[in-house]
Order: C-alpha cells, then structure tokens, then sequence
C-alpha cells in the first residue's frame, strides 16, 4: 500500500472514510507504513534495543507478532468474538495483512478490526511501560463494544441529534487493565 497506484488510493480512501475515530485511522495508517515503535523498528535504529517481544519473550517483536502470533494478541482476538482464523494466513507485514482485510472485509467490519488492534497495541504498551501483567483478556470484546458506541454516537449526530457522552479512545479499549 505504499505506493500511489489506483487501487492504493482506493485502499487509502476507504480507510480515511472509516467510521471510527480519528485517532485510530492515524494508527492503522502508522501500520501500513510500518512507522510504528515495535522492538524491531527500534533495533533498526538503535543497537542497544532488544527485539525480543515485551509480552511474551520470545520471537522478534515485529508489527504481525504483535498484532497476530503474540499470546497476548491471540487471547484479545479470541475474546473478540470476531472471526479470526484467516488472520494465521501467510502474511510479510501486518501492511499485507490490512491490504487483505480491506479488500475482503465491508466498512464495520474493518473498522472493528482496527480497533482490535489498537486495543492489542493498548495492551502492549500498558505491559511494557506501566509492567502490568494479564488484564488483556477482556480487551478485545471492549474493543468491539467500543467502536459500536462510537458509531451509535456518530449516527445520532449525523441524524441531527445532540451527541451523548462520547467514550475517550484514550480509556478504552484496556480501560480496567490489569484489574
């Protein structure tokens, strides 16, 4: 998705026209041109970094172990309750794996998906700055019912009405964690 081909700028299109928040369009932009901070990107730069997963210490801790073959990832995917098993494909980035759920997957189902991610990424981060153990394993069905109230509350703008109490991305989806 890197480059400016046509189907590129559709795929680039559909992911800006997601009904999700901002915030969470920026991340999943951050993953598909692999800009973000995983041990792996880090060793790039750095010599002192270890590129070993935080989570579970083992493997390299690139974007796809992150986000699909990390224990973690696979705990928070399971209590999703989305449906997961072609996520196991063979995938060279999670840019490839994205590129494959745009092209396969309709908008709601998308825009869950990414927030999934942002709750592992959440989870992630909680782990290895805050060094909290367990508590990831609601955060994927957190995740989905997150992104439905977003919807809800944008819906209802969109019909004319008043916003209620819109949920800060920033507390959700591992609100609670390590509780």
């Amino acid at each position: 998705m890197g480059e400016s081909s046509s189907r590129d700028q559709s795929c680039w299109k559909r992911l800006w026209g997601l009904k999700i928040p901002p915030r969470i369009k920026m991340f999943l932009w951050r993953i598909c041109v692999d800009s973000l901070p995983t041990n792996l990107n880090l060793s790039r730069r750095l010599s002192s970094i270890d590129y070993r997963c935080d989570a579970c210490g083992d493997l390299v801790e690139s974007d796809i172990h992150i986000f699909v073959y990390c224990p973690m990832a696979e705990e928070i995917w399971l209590r999703s309750g989305m449906e997961v098993l072609y996520l196991k494909g063979d995938y060279s980035s999670m840019a490839h794996l994205v590129e494959v759920l745009m092209g396969s997957s309709e908008d709601d189902r998308l825009g869950n998906y990414a927030v999934v991610l942002w709750a592992i990424w959440n989870c992630r981060n909680k782990q290895r700055y805050d060094r909290l153990e367990g508590g990831w394993q609601s955060a994927g069905l957190r995740a989905v019912q997150f992104v439905d109230e977003f919807r809800g509350v944008v819906l209802h703008e969109e019909g004319g009405g008043q916003a209620g109490n819109l949920v800060q991305v920033g507390n959700l989806p591992c609100q609670g964690y390590g509780s």
